[in-house]
């Protein structure tokens, strides 16, 4: 009784395919990344309009900023966030390091060339290639604020 609870046992684990030791590797991941090249301290807050739900961050000239958990972003990392923010309706307030509202930035997102600084213009994001880390993050995209966004 005892050996054919076993060859059971054993049969499944094989006609599984040895799930058991199997691994799936994480999706590709990217980090985002608002970096600050003005000579004030910035807060960009990126506020869900529909649901009151907003997130921020302080970032000082010459840091950067975002999200340092990898976002599985598909083959186009940056059409990809910029399409999961007009989705989500989401606006992007720039304040300046006394609280002063300089700039809102709202979608759609599309190319607008390189005469347009706006997180909302695909033509203003940065791309680069990652070293694959533990989590497989294998990229970040990057915004970049300057003195004169904040005329």
């Amino acid at each position: 009784m005892r050996l054919q609870i076993i060859l059971i046992g054993l049969s499944v684990i094989f006609l599984n395919g040895c799930a058991l030791f199997s691994y799936d590797e994480p999706d590709e991941l990217y980090l985002i990344e608002y970096s600050n090249f003005s000579k004030k301290d910035i807060t960009l807050v990126l506020r869900n309009v529909t649901a009151e739900i907003s997130e921020s961050y302080t970032i000082k000239p010459g840091n950067i900023g975002g999200s340092n958990n990898g976002l599985p972003l598909g083959s186009n990392p940056t059409k990809g966030y910029l399409d999961d923010l007009d989705r989500s309706n989401v606006k992007i307030e720039l304040y300046t390091e006394d609280e002063q509202l300089v700039k809102e930035w709202i979608g759609p997102p599309d190319n607008f060339g390189d005469s347009i600084n706006s997180p909302f213009n695909y033509d203003s994001w940065k791309f680069e290639s990652l070293t694959p880390d533990a989590k497989n993050v294998v990229g970040k995209v990057t915004f970049t604020i300057t003195d004169e966004d904040l005329d």
